[in-house]
């Protein structure tokens, strides 16, 4: 082992390095936009994976991506049962989306090379709702109908 010390990193401000503002509400404000693929389901086109987006709650804005391997419609195939696989994208529930461009390719990626459906799932992001402190909520109010809001 060496007898160097390290030396502390410098602070760092994780608003600025996500760059988020956090609002006086409490909820946040998203600078950057990352890069987003929309789903694509015409068989006509030369793509190895077929999505489409599916609404599981429109007034929470919560729903799936499903990738289908193409392979799947194959007459040959047609009664091969597939592997379901379910993908909840990172970010740490702050930023990026399940039609984020990096989760969409990931995505299609394992669709094709493992031969399985795959449904990535969108979800609220922390604090666009006020839902950051799950410790002091029951989780039904960060994935219900109505956004938690402040008193006052």
């Amino acid at each position: 082992m060496s007898d160097k010390t390290l030396s502390p990193s410098p602070t760092v401000d994780p608003h600025q390095h996500l760059q988020i503002v956090l609002n006086p509400d409490g909820t946040l404000t998203r600078l950057q936009q990352f890069p987003c693929t929309s789903p694509t389901s015409d068989p006509n086109l030369p793509i190895s994976v077929l999505t489409k987006d599916v609404t599981i709650n429109q007034s929470n804005n919560t729903w799936t991506q499903i990738f289908l391997p193409r392979k799947a419609l194959d007459n040959s195939s047609s009664n091969k049962k597939l592997p379901l696989i379910v993908f909840f994208h990172g970010s740490g529930f702050i930023v990026l989306s399940a039609a984020s461009t990096i989760f969409h390719d990931f995505c299609v990626n394992m669709a094709n090379d493992v031969e399985a459906v795959v449904v990535s799932v969108e979800y609220r992001l922390a604090r666009s709702t006020g839902c950051l402190r799950l410790t002091m909520m029951p989780w039904k109010r960060c994935v219900g109908s109505k956004p938690v809001k402040k008193n006052g």
